[in-house]
This record gives C-alpha cells, structure tokens and sequence, in this order.
C-alpha cells in the first residue's frame, strides 16, 4: 500500500508538471510569440551603410577591382560565421544579441578611413592593390563580419523559438519568423531613402557619406532596448516546448518506469509483494 500511495504521488506530480507545461505554452504562444514577432520585424527594419557604401565603392573602383572586392567579401562572410560560432556558441540568446550588436556597431566605423581617403578622387580609377584599395578591402572584410554578427543572431533565435513550440507548427513559426524578418529590410530601405535623400546622397555627391556611416552604426544598438520583446528562456536547456519547469526535474517522458505492482502474488508470510529491482529483471520478492 505505501508503495501504491507513493507510485500515485509521484504520477500526480508529473502530471501537474505536464498541466502547468501546457499552460506556459498557450502563454509562450499568445503574448510572448507576438513580441517575438515584433522583434523580429523591427530588428530588420533599422537602416544601414551597405547600400550606400557599394555604391560609393562602384564609383571609385574599377570594375575588375570591384568583382575582387566582393570575392573576398564572401570569404570574410564564411570567416565571420565561424568566429560568430566561437565567440557565442555558449551564450544565451540575450547575451549573443548584446554582444554581436555592439560588435557590429562598432565594425561598421571603419569604412570612414575608406570613404575619407576616396572623397574628391577620380571615378572608376582605382585598382584594388592601390592605397585606396587596400582601405577598401579592410573595411569590406571588416563590413562582412558585422552583417554576419547582425544576421546570424536573428537567425540563431528563429531556430531556437522554433523548436519550443509544437512540432506540428515548428515549420509554420520558423517560416513566420523569416517572413517578418525579410518584411523589415524591406521597410529599412523604405525608412532609409528619404533620409539617405536628405543627406544629399544622390550618387554624385559623397560628402555625407561619413555622417551615414555614423548614423547607421549607432542606430544598431537600438536593438539593445528592443530585447525586452525576446522572451526568457529560449535557447537554453531548461526552456522546451514553451515550458518553464525546471530542469531539476525530469520531463514526464524521461521519468524512471515503474514496475506495476503485482498484488495478486504473496509471499510465505502472505503480504503483498511487489519487484525488487525497477528495470525490469527480479532479483527476488520482498514485502512491499
């Protein structure tokens, strides 16, 4: 019989622990899932140098020197992911946000020396190999970092809240997700023209290029505030399926099995018996 009263207890505590899981995840889903979703729209949406710079590099460089610059952009791209990886493989989604934004923001200054240095030269002239060239290659080597140091967090954290729902809507939040953030580049660009336009940026006329570049570099650590909209938990080892029960405790599918008890057996003195071992093989009948 204890054994029975204690078996039925800790049944009745799992079960608890289930109901409450499921509770967080209608939670995790109706409000949380919302701000996870502005975030993701809104982190996208903040403008940046990129296009501007490429078209300022179009217009210094000529055009095999710039078909070199964009092959080693790819590579610096490939070698940003695996420092990105190294730097913030065991942080928390709110910590690797923290970090790769001020990271980037910080990157994105260094094109100034490039844009200094080519402001009032001639057009289309420079080779990649020239003084100038060589400012343009470090800041676009150093530009691929911070675009991956801005774009892998996003995608690390829509992975990541992608597989704390259900299975069945795994695939439908992840392409959610992606969809808002693609939608918030595209409102950046919108948000970006007529500030760009009102620089004077036309493509002709340069001289406020550094102020963009500034501009655009400050305006990431906007994404700092803007985590208060990504929820607790996600990533690490105690959030799952939108739960938020402790990882002390083992989930309800990991609970050790036991073994029923076998009531209608009896032992010489006649009182119910029940295994001795809880895996499976008897070693022997003791008296519960």
């Amino acid at each position: 019989r204890l054994c029975c009263g204690g078996r039925r207890q800790q049944r009745s505590a799992h079960e608890a622990q289930a109901d409450a899981g499921a509770r967080q995840d209608g939670v995790w889903r109706s409000w949380r899932g919302v701000g996870l979703c502005v975030f993701c729209f809104l982190v996208n949406a903040i403008p940046t140098s990129s296009v501007a710079l490429g078209q300022f590099q179009y217009s210094v460089f000529t055009a095999e020197s710039l078909q070199l610059l964009n092959i080693c952009a790819s590579f610096a791209s490939l070698a940003a992911s695996l420092a990105f990886g190294r730097v913030c493989k065991h942080k928390a989604v709110h910590g690797m946000f923290a970090l790769a934004t001020v990271l980037a923001a910080l990157v994105d200054l260094t094109p100034l020396p490039f844009v200094f240095g080519a402001q009032g030269g001639p057009r289309s002239s420079h080779e990649l190999w020239s003084v100038i060239g060589i400012l343009g290659l470090s800041s676009t080597i150093l530009g691929g970092f911070a675009t991956c140091f801005t774009v892998l967090p996003v995608d690390t954290l829509v992975t990541c809240a992608s597989g704390t729902v259900d299975a069945r809507w795994s695939s439908t939040t992840y392409g959610v997700l992606l969809s808002l953030y693609g939608f918030g580049a595209t409102a950046g660009g919108l948000v970006a023209a007529p500030l760009v336009g009102a620089l004077g940026l036309d493509g002709h006329d340069w001289g406020a290029l550094p102020e963009w570049v500034v501009i655009t570099a400050s305006l990431k650590l906007l994404v700092l505030p803007l985590l208060l909209l990504v929820p607790r938990g996600i990533g690490s080892s105690g959030h799952g399926n939108g739960g938020t029960a402790s990882s002390s405790a083992p989930p309800l599918s990991e609970a050790p099995l036991e073994a029923p008890l076998q009531l209608d057996e009896e032992s010489e003195t006649g009182s119910p018996t029940c295994p001795l071992g809880v895996s499976g093989a008897r070693a022997g009948m003791l008296p519960c």
